[in-house]
């Protein structure tokens, strides 16, 4: 997976890529959404 942050002073387009073989797609999803919901929580990001 990987991501992308267009900064235009703090706003700006955040992109993400999911790459699975076909039989592992629905997993990755399942597990990306879980990620996603985590985002905001403290400490999820770190310099």
């Amino acid at each position: 997976m990987s991501s992308g942050f267009y900064t235009q002073r703090y706003v700006g387009t955040v992109s993400f890529t999911l790459v699975a073989p076909p039989e592992k797609a629905r997993e990755a999803v399942r597990v990306f959404k879980e990620e996603f919901k985590k985002f905001g929580t403290p400490g999820y990001f770190s310099d």
